[in-house]
């Protein structure tokens, strides 16, 4: 492990730096701000240090640039499906303690 790190560190780095940046400033173009930024870079930086070796087996080194922008989108991508999940779970919540309120007021 310590080898292969060794042997790809500079592409790794760049790849993790690169979809960092690109998920700091999409999300920053959204107008994201604190938790959200970090949730969105988080999962931007496991993306891009998770599928890397992929890429190193494939011997595409020479994409890193494009790999790690990809990265960063796919950051704000899982961010998205998060809200988008939570936006949901409310909208039911909100739902269900209207049916409580209308069957109490009913009695």
């Amino acid at each position: 492990m310590k080898d292969w790190l060794e042997k790809n560190w500079d592409y790794l780095s760049v790849a993790l730096f690169l979809a960092l940046v690109t998920s700091t400033i999409i999300g920053l173009r959204r107008g994201t701000k604190g938790g959200a930024l970090f949730v969105s870079n988080s999962s931007a930086a496991i993306v891009a240090v998770a599928f890397y070796p992929v890429v190193e087996t494939l011997n595409y080194k020479h994409y890193t640039l494009l790999y790690g922008m990809v990265c960063g989108a796919i950051g704000v991508a899982v961010f998205g499906v998060l809200v988008a999940l939570s936006d949901a779970i409310d909208r039911r919540r909100e739902k269900l303690a209207d049916d409580i309120v209308d069957k109490v007021t009913k009695l």
